[in-house]
């Protein structure tokens, strides 16, 4: 059996399987955005790390070493701010040849500093090794937590309302321009690209998001709808998204239209906006609406109806595959 037949999240599972029990402490293991340790003092440990490889993840043709070294950062941060948590302490790793640029290398880390200083989080240590081709970044963060203030996937009720951050589908019409080799001559295009190369992690929302009553969250790394349905897996529940509802901003549908590319689309599956999608319950949703500068875009609904979106008539849309998935046809 190769990788490519089953995908990244089947093969998670598969591998899960095969590790021993984890101990009383782990009060959240593999299956979410980071893992947490209860340190029995009220506190949680929060662990995350990710990897960022050239050729899959980044392109070195239009992403700078200093803005990968930022994106590396802020995308780990957004793992944090997920799970209620703010920022830590963060291991870097690079993978380099022989023939890398001494000052690019630099550059990377001058573009987590910029993150570190912007956001929060430091830099405490890490490793350097050859790599026979291309460049490999890991992070790994840790961050300390009140027990009481973790929210995972897997609390989404019947009824909840589907709430994200900011706006969707600006960074993946970013790349498009990027890959297409077009320069953003435009405020719009400029948006875009910005949005792809320097997400701003959500961990002010994130860390809030327990007293507004949220019942589950996430970060939108792989598309609004990919990731939802990680609500719904570990919640035993279906979504209902009205795309009429989805927050679009005026950047990103002149970028899509230039493209010729449709901004729903884009929002729905796009992916890298990471932004939080949550849920909440009705009562509590415009109140949360109003203080976190959030967005409804939908409801969930009972697991047998499974994940719908529909148009602004009611009618049932044709959605493109939902979002990003390592191994897969195309990934």
């Amino acid at each position: 059996m190769q990788l490519g037949s089953i995908g990244e999240f089947a093969l998670i599972e598969r591998l899960g399987r095969l590790l021993p029990a984890p101990g009383a402490e782990v009060v959240q293991g593999i299956g979410d955005d980071a893992a947490a340790l209860d340190l029995g003092d009220g506190r949680l440990l929060i662990l995350t790390t990710d990897m960022l490889v050239e050729g899959v993840h980044f392109d070195l043709a239009y992403t700078s070493p200093r803005d990968l070294g930022y994106k590396t950062l802020a995308v780990n941060l957004s793992d944090l701010a997920s799970m209620g948590c703010g920022p830590g302490y963060a291991l870097i790793s690079l993978g380099l040849q022989a023939g890398f640029e001494v000052e690019a290398a630099e550059d990377i880390y001058r573009g987590l500093a910029e993150c570190a200083t912007q956001w929060g989080g430091r830099v405490v240590g890490g490793d350097t090794v050859s790599s026979p081709q291309g460049l490999v970044l890991n992070l790994a963060l840790s961050a300390f937590m009140p027990s009481d203030n973790m929210i995972t996937r897997a609390g989404a009720r019947i009824g909840d309302m589907i709430m994200v951050t900011g706006s969707l589908g600006e960074s993946s019409l970013g790349l498009e321009l990027l890959k297409r080799g077009l320069r953003p001559e435009d405020d719009a295009a400029r948006v875009c690209v910005q949005r792809h190369l320097r997400p701003n992690p959500r961990l002010a929302v994130g860390a809030a998001a327990k007293a507004a009553s949220a019942t589950a969250m996430i970060d939108c790394s792989d598309g609004l709808l990919a990731d939802l349905r990680h609500i719904c897996e570990a919640s035993g529940t279906g979504a209902a998204v009205e795309a009429d509802w989805l927050p679009i901003s005026d950047a990103a549908r002149q970028v899509a239209e230039s493209l010729g590319l449709d901004p729903v689309q884009a929002a729905l599956s796009g992916g890298e906006d990471y932004e939080l999608v949550m849920t909440l319950p009705p009562e509590e949703a415009e109140d949360a609406a109003r203080r976190l500068n959030l967005t409804s875009v939908g409801v969930i609904v009972v697991g047998s109806e499974g994940m719908k979106v529909t148009d602004q008539s009611g009618r049932a849309m044709v959605i493109e595959p939902p979002g990003y998935e390592h191994f897969t046809e195309g990934a």
